[in-house]
């Protein structure tokens, strides 16, 4: 196998290539190790095993390549925490490393929060879902959209681009 200069070397080729063929508000949903990422693509999104890496790590390295939309209010989301997790307080640090990955490319916004069934159901219209071996600290999920930016690589090619993520 050939390295690529400037590729994450813990991207595989066929994370690669699923982002190479995403396109015009194609998602792609990073899942912890609990998520049902089998049922979820059964006849849907393709499956992507990145077993022993990180939501965090993934996430950095896909935002090197992949530019978020920067067309929609909330580019990144995760799955809101059940009433249960919720009322027992449960923390969720990771959130926080989200959050600060996004700044570091740009992303203005803050993740958006999307109820448990809610995302289930947006996952399955995702382009695909890449199971990660992290740990299920509060559903670690992470929800990207594509979005453009004027290079010959660009996946849009609509409005002006100084608008935020």
């Amino acid at each position: 196998m050939v390295v690529l200069k400037g590729v994450p070397a813990l991207l595989s080729p066929e994370l690669l290539y699923a982002l190479a063929r995403m396109g015009h508000g194609d998602e792609i949903v990073f899942a912890d190790v609990n998520f049902p990422t089998s049922s979820i693509c059964r006849g849907g999104p393709e499956e992507i095993r990145a077993d022993g890496l990180g939501i965090p790590q993934l996430l950095e390295a896909v935002l090197k390549l992949l530019p978020l939309d920067t067309y929609v209010e909330t580019p990144a989301a995760v799955m809101e925490l059940v009433p249960s997790d919720r009322k027992t307080g449960l923390q969720t640090p990771v959130w926080g490393s989200y959050q600060s990955i996004l700044f570091e490319a740009g992303c203005v916004s803050t993740l958006a929060k999307i109820e448990r069934f809610e995302f289930y159901e947006r996952a399955k219209k995702a382009f695909a879902v890449v199971a990660t071996g992290g740990p299920a600290i509060a559903f670690g999920l992470d929800d990207l959209e594509e979005g453009g930016q004027r290079t010959p690589a660009e996946r849009w090619l609509q409005g002006p681009l100084d608008h935020t993520c």
